[in-house]
């Protein structure tokens, strides 16, 4: 139950159980898409938390339940390994809900924390998979994952011989997985004296190659 006080709280939005599951991935989608994600997201950090309580706001937004025993629903909720068990196995207490960006773009899922204050943002859905439509047969569209730098780069790397025998790929540098889109480097010093010698900087020499590897995977 949402108290006096926590209704006065506007709503934020949390990431930290979002994952690109299959059937809700994200390569399709250009960028006007995520701007008007981030611009329904904007727009409901406006509202209170006692939103799902508000049948006009709810319309609005079309903000309902989700219903996992839709029919041929391409997931389920004990999917969801991304989220603590303690709220993917309590349906009761912490209910998915969806809201639409728009009917064209789809929609977001996922769940209020305890004040009903933090909404965890867990599939992003712009096929429209969490609600297969009866006028279309139930049909569900394929989605393919949009991948992060960090990705991209391994990926080019075991498709590239060079990188295979490159000091830098072998054993000078190594790669912390925990943060994706940033790359932490215990490069030998010596590789940095040698090209301060020449008057080059680590980053640009890195750059550089990591130009010649996508170039030489085309």
């Amino acid at each position: 139950m949402v108290t006096a006080v926590q209704k006065e709280k506007k709503i934020t939005f949390s990431f930290a159980y979002f994952k690109q599951y299959p059937f809700f991935q994200l390569a399709d989608q250009n960028p006007n898409w995520f701007a008007s994600l981030f611009d329904r997201l904007k727009d409901l950090s406006e509202k209170k938390a006692d939103i799902i309580s508000d049948y006009t706001a709810r319309k609005t937004y079309r903000i309902h339940p989700v219903n996992w025993e839709q029919p041929h629903i391409p997931i389920r909720r004990c999917d969801l390994d991304s989220v603590p068990q303690p709220y993917r196995d309590n349906d009761t207490e912490y209910p998915f809900w969806q809201f639409t960006l728009s009917r064209s773009l789809g929609r977001v899922a996922g769940f209020f924390n305890e004040e009903s204050s933090v909404f965890y943002i867990v599939l992003l859905d712009p096929k429209h998979n969490l609600q297969p439509a009866k006028d279309h047969g139930y049909k569900v569209d394929d989605t393919s994952p949009l991948p992060t730098p960090y990705e991209i780069i391994l990926s080019l790397a075991k498709k590239c011989d060079h990188a295979k025998s490159c000091a830098l790929f072998s054993n000078k540098i190594t790669f912390d997985d925990t943060f994706r889109t940033v790359f932490f480097d215990t490069t030998d010093s010596s590789i940095i004296d040698t090209l301060k010698q020449k008057g080059i900087s680590f980053h640009d020499a890195f750059q550089e190659f990591i130009l010649q590897l996508i170039e030489n995977t085309e």
